[in-house]
């Protein structure tokens, strides 16, 4: 009878030790997939990394040229009302000119008055 039970405890250790190597085989396995397949991963990465950060650089520079484009629209659309706006003075001066030369003397007149009363104010303050 002892030694039947010596068989058994021999043959459960039998049994555990292959399902301890079955499992130690399949975690291996798992890890070598894994591994593999991070490996295959950063390949793809530096395989796509170029085309990714070539499609960004356009999509910028694309960006880019359509805010300048803009830009440069709005800015001839300024240039273009102000030389409208400078054409209509320039005609009002050659149709009246008197009327012309009191309007730029009343407008320097109240320009100068702030500019008085402004300088006033401000020595009246560092007095203070």
């Amino acid at each position: 009878m002892n030694q039947d039970n010596t068989s058994r405890a021999h043959a459960a250790i039998d049994e555990l030790s292959a399902r301890t190597d079955a499992a130690w085989a399949d975690g291996r396995r798992f890890v070598d997939q894994a591994r593999q397949s991070l490996h295959d991963g950063l390949d793809e990465t530096r395989e796509r990394t170029p085309e990714l950060l070539g499609r960004a650089k356009a999509q910028v520079e694309d960006f880019a040229r359509r805010r300048l484009d803009g830009a440069r629209a709005i800015g001839a659309d300024v240039r273009h009302r102000v030389d409208v706006a400078g054409e209509r003075t320039a005609g009002y001066i050659k149709d009246e000119p008197l009327k012309s030369v009191l309007v730029a003397a009343a407008a320097g007149a109240v320009v100068a008055l702030l500019i008085g009363a402004f300088a006033s104010r401000s020595r009246r303050n560092r007095r203070s």
